[in-house]
């Protein structure tokens, strides 16, 4: 990948900014979000200088066509997706996770072991995570976009830490279901 010590400075920064801000917000209600606001943008900032180095990977790729299709504005189409390829690459062992995860356990006040579950409980208390059958999806539909991301995304999928495969992403998605 194009990770480099520059991108990953960026975006520890931008994971530390954005789960203290939904801490906040989880622990104390939205009416904390308004205090927190610039330090979303600054994490936004964090994140666009690790993204336009690094590029982006797995997630943003495999979210074109829940957007496009069942017209999903992206960043929740992102989060819909999210999780899935992030215990995707947990089962896998991808190299690099372990980074985050201790990155995550220590925002997080968790191990390592558990940051995983840890986020996801978190953001659960932020924005409910829906199933993709809520957006519409469709189980005969895991293929079909798993091929169209393979074939049209391969400017994001070259960024992944791991050669996604359809088998992979339609993995993804059918346990997203």
């Amino acid at each position: 990948t194009a990770a480099s010590p520059f991108t990953r400075m960026f975006s520890a920064e931008a994971i530390r900014l954005i789960l203290a801000g939904y801490t906040d917000v989880a622990l104390h209600g939205r009416d904390s979000l308004r205090p927190r606001l610039g330090d979303f943008l600054l994490a936004s900032t964090y994140a666009g200088l690790a993204f336009g180095t690094a590029g982006c990977a797995t997630v943003h790729a495999m979210s074109y066509p829940l957007g496009s299709t069942f017209h999903i504005p992206h960043g929740e189409s992102n989060y819909a997706v999210f999780a899935g390829v992030l215990r995707h690459y947990e089962q896998q062992q991808v190299p690099g996770l372990a980074d985050l995860q201790e990155l995550l356990g220590r925002e997080l006040g968790c191990p390592a072991s558990d940051a995983m579950d840890s986020l996801d409980a978190l953001l659960q208390k932020i924005l409910p995570l829906k199933r993709l059958s809520a957006y519409g999806m469709e189980p005969s539909q895991a293929q079909p976009f798993a091929e169209a991301v393979l074939r049209t995304q391969q400017r994001l999928l070259a960024h992944s830490p791991k050669e996604m495969t359809v088998a992979d992403m339609s993995g993804i998605y059918t346990a997203l279901l």
